[in-house]
């Protein structure tokens, strides 16, 4: 899952694995250690959020979405969810994107990315144990 940040805005990119991990536990997490500290930034799938929300405490940055949303967009061929959250006198754009090679950085990390052609996420006969997204058998 990559974290990309630009003014005010916040997008989380995922490919198959993380939006797996999203859909069967609930969470896809991950960290960035600078030695003295780390942080660690997460996207959750909870019931009954109505919009994509984001909170930033101590040396998290954590990510809400309706899990039953994330199931949905996870099985359809939607590129991204995206919600504004208010912020004081600002807006926060919240972006959740599916992942898409790169095709200028010569890593070939293709195999867990999404392509035009393959937009879904097949979970199989897996249950979901803490997000309550139904899915697909």
């Amino acid at each position: 899952m990559k974290l990309r940040i630009l003014d005010n805005s916040l997008r989380l990119r995922l490919d198959r694995r993380d939006l797996l991990e999203l859909l069967r536990e609930g969470r896809a997490e991950r960290n960035i250690d600078f030695g003295q500290s780390v942080l660690i930034y997460a996207l959750h799938a909870v019931p009954q959020v109505s919009l994509i929300r984001a909170t930033l405490c101590s040396n998290r940055i954590d990510v809400y979405v309706d899990a039953k949303r994330a199931g949905s967009w996870a099985r359809s061929d939607a590129a991204s969810l995206v919600d504004t959250q208010r912020s004081g006198a600002k807006e926060l754009t919240l972006l959740v994107e599916k992942d898409f090679p790169c095709h200028h950085s010569g890593v070939q990390d293709s195999q867990e990315k999404f392509t035009p052609d393959s937009m879904n996420v097949e979970v199989g006969t897996a249950a979901s144990v803490n997000s309550g997204i139904p899915l697909r058998s």
